[in-house]
């Protein structure tokens, strides 16, 4: 049986998840903005639990993607295929796995 997320889409499985790269959030330096999750729109602090996803490098708590990955497989900000098996995978830099860096994200545009 395949579940189906709200839009129709195939859900991910929990094996999906676990395969996606988690992360211990580090900020880097004085950052002149914070970098928030775009499910919970709450800040990261350093030591959260954080997860990538490989085809869009965006970052979220692994609590708030995970939630929302087991309803619908896209990124909740820019709505590509958050499945790593499913296309052209792109590889993150260690500094990005690491740290992401809040500057990365200066010309982003998130509508709510």
């Amino acid at each position: 049986m395949v579940e189906r997320g709200a839009n129709g889409g195939r859900s991910m499985s929990m094996d999906e998840l676990e395969k996606l790269p988690c992360y211990d959030y580090v900020a880097k330096g004085n950052t002149s903005s914070p970098v928030d999750c775009a499910v919970c729109l709450e800040s990261l602090i350093t030591g959260d639990k954080c997860r990538l996803l490989p085809m869009c490098k965006h970052s979220f708590h692994v609590q708030c993607v995970d939630t929302w990955l087991l309803k619908t497989p896209f990124c909740p900000i820019c709505r590509s295929n958050a499945n790593s098996h499913s296309g052209n995978q792109v590889t993150g830099n260690s500094d990005y796995l690491v740290a992401p860096n809040s500057q990365q994200h200066d010309n982003m545009v998130v509508l709510v």
